[in-house]
C-alpha cells in the first residue's frame, strides 16, 4: 500500500508550503535591496534622510536577480581608502560595506545564493510544468521540494538579516552625537560611551554592554 497521502490531504499541504516559501524569498528580496540602498549611501548628514529616501525609492523597481548580482559584488568589493570629507560646518560621509573572507567563502555564498534564486524562479514560474498536481506521486515529490528548498531560503535569509542588522547598527552608531563629535574631531578626548538610539545597546571604551 502506498504510504503517499491522497491529493485531497496533499494539494492543501503544497498550497500552504507555496505560501510559506513565497513570502520568505520575499523577505529576503526586501533585505537585498535594503543592503543595495545602504551600499550606494554618501551625502552631507544634514541631508542623509532625503539621500535615504531617494535612495530607497530607486530599489523599489529592481527585480531579485539583480538584487543578489548586487549584493554578492558588493560583498566582494574593495574599501575605499579616501578619508571622511569636511566642507564648513557639513560632514560629508560615504557608507561603504563590504565582506572580508577569502575566496573560498565567497565561491560558496555565490553558489547558495544563487541557487536560491533558481528556487525561487522555478517557484514561480515552473512548478505547473515541473509537477503534475492530478498526480499523488508527483504532488509527494513537490511537497519534499517545497520543504527542501525552503531550508536552503532559511540559511539564505538568516545571512543577509545577520548583515543588514550589522550595518543597521554600525549606522545607528555613526549617527550618535558622540561619534559625529569624534569624525569632526578626531583628535579630542574620545566619549566615555555612546548610547545606540532605539537599542539597549551601550558602547563603552573597552566593549559594548547592554
Amino acid at each position: 500500500m502506498s504510504s503517499v497521502p491522497d491529493l485531497a490531504t496533499l494539494l492543501p499541504e503544497i498550497e500552504l508550503r507555496v505560501g510559506r516559501n513565497l513570502l520568505l524569498y520575499q523577505r529576503i528580496e526586501l533585505n537585498l535591496k535594503e543592503l543595495d540602498r545602504l551600499s550606494r549611501i554618501s551625502g552631507f548628514v544634514s541631508e542623509f534622510p532625503k539621500v535615504f529616501a531617494e535612495a530607497r525609492e530607486k530599489s523599489k523597481g529592481h527585480t531579485m536577480g539583480g538584487a543578489v548580482s548586487r549584493f554578492l559584488e558588493q560583498a566582494a568589493s574593495e574599501l575605499p581608502e579616501g578619508p571622511v570629507e569636511l566642507k564648513g560646518d557639513s560632514i560629508y560621509i560615504g557608507f561603504h560595506w563590504n565582506i572580508g573572507d577569502d575566496d573560498q567563502s565567497r565561491g560558496e555564498r555565490d553558489q547558495r545564493m544563487r541557487s536560491v534564486l533558481e528556487d525561487r524562479n522555478r517557484l514561480v514560474h515552473e512548478i505547473g510544468r515541473d509537477f503534475d498536481l492530478g498526480s499523488r506521486e508527483s504532488c509527494g515529490r513537490l511537497v519534499e521540494w517545497l520543504d527542501s528548498a525552503h531550508e536552503a531560503a532559511l540559511v539564505v535569509s538568516r545571512e543577509v538579516e545577520q548583515i543588514r542588522d550589522a550595518i543597521d547598527l554600525h549606522s545607528r552608531i555613526l549617527k550618535t552625537p558622540e561619534a559625529v563629535r569624534m569624525i569632526i574631531d578626531p583628535n579630542g578626548e574620545p566619549p566615555d560611551e555612546i548610547r545606540i538610539p532605539g537599542t539597549e545597546m551601550i558602547f563603552t571604551r573597552d566593549s559594548p554592554v547592554s
